[in-house]
């Protein structure tokens, strides 16, 4: 059902019709969401908006548009993990954090390619840890959006991995529309073009049109110096290897828990040990 041509998301009437319709396939499944999530839908406007936006304020569409990020998110347990649940050496490696504020205030999430490697035991923690930190950015900036930085410096075809990258977009484009206002792809190696533009034919014109390229000092065209971090040539000295107080697990306790071996957490210990130094 489209809406008429005078409504915007904002309008109460929309959203209303909305939250009503979804309720309606709540109160027969409701084992399928988490409760804080239809608290969310029903108390935050933003929530609402912003999957009334991607589908163009078709509210039928909308609808079953919330319906799979909600159940998504439940079968994900995506309100279920805190800090405290990944290895400490995830947080110590710096290869994804949420940092700085950019021109516009909003945060941004940094992904040092060249820091990821696809080891298959660890794959499913590494796309939690990754979702972990999307979310709570998501619901700390809300309307304002939040900005993402693939730095893709030092890279070679042994960092991409087209699952993960699938992975990536799927999650935000259904599940976190309209959240990620714009992603810079930064320093990205000539070996690396091609690999780039098969994962630009994966996303929507539209998602194209929020990807901006940067070479050296053009980062600063979208974050200050002062906020941008040192491997990126930025001044800002906060520590993106600070690892929670929380967080005291380490790799092994996470493989004895999930029943992987010795020799492929060493691996993956191995890959990482320059960035493990304390």
């Amino acid at each position: 059902m489209c809406c008429s041509i005078n409504m915007d998301a904002s309008d109460p009437i929309l959203l209303g019709k909305v939250r009503d319709k979804f309720c309606n396939d709540y109160k027969s499944n409701a084992s399928l969401y988490d409760e804080c999530d239809l608290h969310r839908l029903m108390a935050n406007d933003w929530y609402v908006k912003r999957f009334l936006m991607a589908q163009q304020l078709d509210v039928d569409n909308t609808v079953v548009m919330i319906r799979e990020a909600l159940r998504w998110r439940k079968a994900f347990g995506v309100n279920d993990r805190k800090d405290c649940d990944f290895p400490l050496e995830f947080y110590k490696t710096g290869a994804v954090f949420a940092y700085c504020p950019d021109r516009e205030g909003r945060d941004v999430i940094y992904l040092r390619v060249k820091l990821y490697r696809h080891f298959p035991k660890f794959s499913d923690y590494f796309r939690q840890y990754f979702l972990h930190i999307i979310n709570k950015i998501d619901v700390q900036n809300e309307e304002k959006g939040w900005a993402m930085v693939w730095d893709m410096s030092g890279t070679g075809p042994s960092n991409w991995n087209l699952s993960i990258v699938r992975f990536i977009i799927s999650c935000l484009r259904n599940y976190y529309p309209r959240g990620m206002r714009y992603l810079v792809i930064y320093g990205v190696p000539w070996i690396m073009t091609a690999f780039v533009n098969i994962g630009l034919k994966l996303v929507s014109e539209e998602a194209r049109n929020v990807v901006k390229f940067a070479a050296k000092d053009q980062i600063f065209g979208f974050v200050e110096a002062e906020n941008v971090p040192d491997f990126l040539g930025g001044k800002c000295v906060q520590n993106y290897h600070e690892v929670p107080k929380e967080a005291v697990r380490d790799c092994h306790d996470l493989a004895a828990e999930r029943g992987i071996n010795a020799d492929e957490t060493d691996a993956v210990l191995k890959f990482y040990e320059h960035y493990l130094t304390d």
